[in-house]
């Protein structure tokens, strides 16, 4: 039995130390966002509404569930937040909205102020985008939309909107990635707060000034994302579509010109397409011609190293290149010796066995002689 302890040892050893070194390092399962809250110094959190499922998601915030559907909401919370020096005092009311990526995070964001009608919009000194209103105060953060209100702006106890939001960026380690369509509008001119980022048909409805004879024409059904942007004071429109593929792009872009034989405007609709990106600007010729030039879909590329690096990074080039093979060099003779030792103790065992049961082997023949004189 001695023999099968060791044997079963060996190959828990052996098994454990495949799955160590075939699973990535960097997988790992998304952080709640609750769990955060424990590294933000001076405050206390106290959870006062939760909602995962998507039965109850209806009427959350001013969304309604068609949008929430489209932007993909994975779960909504409520907290009630004050210092911890001043636990008396009137708290803040913090909504996080979860989506499942950023793309749902910064739509939520974008839509926020139709959906309201805020009529002024102020952007504070943060790290990420935002906005401060009457209604108080919103941002996003990779995959998490925030709004932070006070629900008793009258006292002077509460803490400072700014500073939690600040420590609650802080804190979060996500990247604000910005969609393409975003990314891809021309600087010059552009109203920021008039950026709007739509997902579907009905987050898209609520601009209302888009031919539905156009619109229909646009093919939601190809998963694409449209991004909407005002130019100038007299607030001429730039919408900016983007699909997965070139080839959509073009067919899409062909359905938009045959649509637009059919429509009438009286300052112009002026089209392009460049790459992914169909260019649809509504305004005067003058205008579109400053404009849509500047939109190009030229995916970059990044380089990880210089391609005249200097002798210093050659030589921190060279020790992690050595560190890389000893490393994997390691790895391997360890493998192997597990993988060795299991073999050699699964032999003998074996040897044993046989040897046990079929002692006969063991016995020697005969003493052959041979007699030469």
């Amino acid at each position: 039995m001695s023999f099968i302890r060791v044997l079963h040892l060996c190959r828990s050893l052996f098994v454990v130390l495949l799955l160590a070194l075939s699973i990535p390092s960097a997988t790992r399962a998304q952080v709640p966002v609750d769990q955060y809250f424990s590294q933000i110094e001076n405050y206390q959190f106290k959870e006062l509404t939760e909602i995962s499922t998507t039965e109850k998601q209806a009427g959350i915030g001013p969304y309604s569930q068609v949008i929430l559907d489209e932007y993909i909401l994975l779960s909504y919370s409520r907290w009630a937040v004050q210092p911890e020096a001043a636990l008396q005092s009137h708290p803040l009311e913090l909504e996080i909205y979860e989506m499942k990526d950023t793309l749902g995070a910064f739509g939520m964001f974008s839509i926020w102020p139709s959906l309201l009608e805020e009529a002024s919009l102020e952007r504070l000194d943060l790290s990420v985008d935002n906005y401060s209103s009457v209604h108080g105060l919103i941002f996003w953060r990779g995959a998490y939309f925030f709004h932070l209100s006070d629900p008793d702006p009258g006292t002077n106890s509460n803490p400072s909107p700014f500073d939690l939001a600040h420590a609650i960026i802080d804190t979060i380690p996500q990247l604000n990635l910005h969609p393409v369509t975003v990314i891809h509008l021309p600087k010059e001119g552009l109203i920021r707060e008039s950026i709007r980022f739509y997902l579907g048909k009905s987050s898209f409805a609520l601009n209302e000034n888009f031919p539905e004879a156009l619109a229909a024409e646009i093919g939601f059904d190809k998963q694409i994302e449209v991004t909407l942007a005002r130019y100038t004071d007299d607030g001429h429109e730039l919408f900016l579509v983007g699909y997965p593929t070139p080839s959509l792009a073009a067919y899409h872009f062909v359905k938009l010109q045959n649509a637009m034989q059919d429509y009438f405007s009286t300052e112009g609709v002026y089209m392009k397409r460049s790459g992914l990106l169909v260019s649809i600007f509504f305004g005067p010729e003058a205008r579109a011609q400053e404009i849509l030039p500047k939109i190009h879909y030229l995916p970059t590329i990044t380089w990880l190293y210089r391609k005249d690096p200097d002798a210093a990074e050659l030589t921190r080039t060279h020790i992690t290149s050595i560190l890389g093979f000893l490393q994997q060099t390691s790895a391997f003779i360890v493998v192997f010796v597990f993988l060795s030792l299991g073999l050699g103790v699964t032999a003998g065992f074996a040897r044993f066995e046989l040897l046990r049961r079929f002692p006969q082997l063991l016995k020697k023949g005969d003493l052959v002689q041979l007699k030469l004189h």
